[in-house]
């Protein structure tokens, strides 16, 4: 009895296949026209999210920076100038 069941569900989900029908012909236009906009708007969630972190990243370089600047022994190590010159 199960051999059958499993060829009922075999067929069950080969007759879209056969037919040439997709999901998405499957669905009424409202429902598509829902899940389209509700796409669209997840991906522009993850823009912006991904702009903040951008953003994030470039302010956190530039305190690192400014901290770097304002440590003398840095300053020291990247000065180009040949300090022998001032003796």
């Amino acid at each position: 009895m199960s051999g059958s069941r499993y060829d009922e569900r075999k067929n069950l989900v080969d007759k879209p296949k056969d037919k040439g029908l997709t999901l998405k012909d499957m669905l009424s236009p409202d429902m598509l026209a829902k899940l389209t906009e509700q796409s669209n708007g997840l991906k522009e969630q993850e823009r912006v999210q991904q702009e903040h972190k951008r953003q994030a990243e470039i302010a956190r370089r530039e305190r690192e920076q400014k901290e770097l600047e304002n440590d003398f022994e840095y300053l020291l190590k990247t000065s180009r100038q040949d300090w022998k010159d001032f003796k």
